[in-house]
């Protein structure tokens, strides 16, 4: 057998410097570019996961719902809901539930004391603000009486504006006195001993005309105000007279046991006085 010629044994298996070089090159490129890959993280993370909230029970989602929407305070005009209903704007299951708690399970001020009521001819009772289909849901509605005492502002006016005929989940109203105008430390700066009792009266008259469903009036006040007081009773003649059941908050309560104890120690004293003069008038 002829062995194979060195000339063409050396052009098959013989590798030229600079092929050497660049397939080296391109060898450590690539390592480092698949080193790189593996080691740098993804630059755009996975979109989170929505929390599954309507797979909860729904009395666990209205307990939620409570603890986001609820507030320690009646709501009146100068309360900001913006930040607290924004989240209606979820979606419209959303919606639905967390209004139906909002409006269902706080208090709102009928006519508004604050300031603003009176600073502003535009100022608008919060309960007309409302659409009929959030009034629908109000369970919880206050008159507050005693502020603008002197001059009430042009909004505390009843009328169909007003939306009271909206308000069919309402069978209780929180009437709250401040103060009774007609006590005798007011003389001096009321328009009239009557006027304040009068306008509050026909007021409450109005409101209960308005509200078919309301099946109470619950009266509340500060220690200072007398529940034997002209405008407490104006207002329980008038909840009486439409056949409304009317309810005593514990304040009140006390105050009416207070004064009836005091009646009552005054009429046995003036007893006591008189067999006293009985006793010491000489018999003929």
């Amino acid at each position: 057998m002829t062995p194979p010629e060195p000339s063409s044994t050396t052009t098959t298996t013989s590798t030229s410097p600079s092929n050497t070089r660049s397939r080296s090159s391109s060898s450590s490129s690539s390592s480092s570019s698949c080193s790189t890959n593996s080691s740098s993280p993804d630059s755009s993370p996975p979109p989170p996961t929505p929390f599954p909230f309507f797979s909860l029970p729904f009395e666990l989602r209205t307990q939620i719902l409570e603890q986001v929407l609820c507030v320690n305070r009646v709501i009146d005009i100068d309360f900001n809901v913006s930040g607290i209903t924004s989240i209606f704007l979820v979606s419209k299951r959303f919606h639905a539930e967390s209004s139906a708690v909002f409006f269902g399970r706080n208090a709102f001020r009928l006519f508004p004391t604050h300031s603003l009521a009176a600073a502003s001819k535009r100022a608008q009772p919060l309960v007309r603000r409302f659409p009929p289909t959030y009034r629908r849901l109000i369970t919880r509605l206050e008159l507050r009486l005693g502020p603008f005492w002197t001059s009430p502002p042009a909004c505390w006016k009843v009328d169909m504006r007003l939306g009271l005929k909206d308000l069919v989940r309402v069978r209780r109203l929180d009437v709250f006195v401040e103060i009774d105008p007609a006590h005798s430390m007011y003389r001096g700066y009321r328009r009239s001993e009557s006027f304040y009792t009068v306008f509050a009266g026909k007021m409450l008259e109005g409101v209960l005309k308005r509200m078919s469903e309301l099946k109470e009036v619950r009266i509340d006040g500060y220690p200072s105000v007398s529940p034997t007081g002209p405008l407490v009773r104006m207002l329980v003649d008038v909840a009486q007279g439409k056949n409304k059941r009317v309810l005593w908050a514990d304040a009140l309560r006390i105050g009416q046991v207070e004064e009836k104890h005091k009646l009552e120690l005054g009429l046995i004293s003036n007893a006591f006085n008189n067999l006293s003069l009985q006793l010491l008038t000489p018999h003929a």
